[in-house]
């Protein structure tokens, strides 16, 4: 990570599967232990691709714009889609 990932916060675009461009907030911390997470726009991504718990997720850093393009891997073939209850 450290080497090709930006050590400050930014929005970068990630390409789905379908290449569908997202743009979602990459946010770093610095510090004795710097880390680094994806937060808003990331959600909907991972609803939209149906992302289930254990499906393994590989991101390609394609250029130094931070575009990036997201392989997912499902651990199950039959997606369970999510669906919101109304109350």
């Amino acid at each position: 990570m450290e080497t090709f990932l930006p050590k400050d916060s930014r929005t970068m675009t990630l390409w789905d599967p379908q290449a569908k461009p997202w743009k979602v907030w990459y946010k770093y911390t610095g510090g004795e232990c710097p880390h680094a997470v994806l937060s808003v726009g990331w959600g909907a991504l991972a609803m939209e691709n149906n992302l289930e718990k254990w499906d393994m997720c590989v991101f390609e850093l394609l250029d130094q714009e931070y575009n990036i393009k997201l392989h997912v891997h499902k651990v199950f073939l039959m997606i369970t889609p999510c669906v919101l209850s109304q109350k």
